[in-house]
């Protein structure tokens, strides 16, 4: 992953600074980590998707959660018009989410255009059908009191490990069979990620 100044820079100088740390290192796949410029707090989308064909000669696009947009709502718009962007030139380019692993969150950045995510809420929370819960909140609902919080970390790290697979196996399998009910989300949960992803600009028929 390049991005190894301080100073915000224009889209063209970003992609000069990593096209020349990738060529140090030409066995390794590329993500090419985009950034706001000119000191804004978000990313230039229009500067982003007129300059598109630029991405081509990385393995991967990197954004980050927090500089996608300023909701939910416009992040998700915004990957939308990218992924359209990236389509367009042809280019299937992996559009990776620094940032992100709230499962709800993912599957709808995921139906909008994103590929990869990252984050560390495999960590510090529970995840549970796609919800996500502070530990303590868990060891209530699960009545696990008495269990000591040490051995109790280790045992929901480890479900929420195989909880994320899962979740990219249903992403997948999405992909072949094109039915949102794949997810493994809790149906309520998941009608509200539909519901997000219509008003970005997509919408499914059914929920099946």
């Amino acid at each position: 992953m390049n991005y190894d100044y301080s100073d915000p820079h224009p889209i063209s100088a970003q992609i000069d600074l990593a096209k020349n740390l990738f060529q140090k290192h030409p066995n390794y796949a590329t993500n090419f980590l985009y950034k706001p410029e000119d000191g804004k707090s978000l990313i230039n989308l229009g500067t982003l998707t007129n300059s598109i064909q630029l991405i081509e000669p990385f393995s991967i696009l990197g954004i980050t959660e927090k500089e996608l947009g300023g909701s939910l709502l416009e992040r998700c718009c915004n990957l939308l018009q990218i992924r359209t962007a990236l389509l367009e030139v042809g280019l299937e380019t992996p559009i990776h989410i620094f940032g992100c692993l709230d499962p709800a969150v993912m599957v709808a950045y995921f139906l909008c255009g994103a590929d990869v995510f990252d984050g560390l809420a495999w960590l510090r929370y529970t995840f549970d059908h796609g919800f996500v819960t502070y530990h303590s909140t868990a060891t209530i609902l699960k009545e696990q009191w008495c269990i000591s919080e040490e051995d109790l970390l280790l045992t929901r790290w480890i479900s929420n490990l195989e909880y994320l697979e899962a979740l990219t196996r249903s992403m997948k399998r999405f992909c072949k069979t094109g039915l949102v009910n794949e997810f493994c989300l809790d149906q309520s949960l998941l009608t509200q990620v539909l519901c997000l992803v219509k008003l970005s600009g997509i919408e499914f028929e059914g929920g099946n």
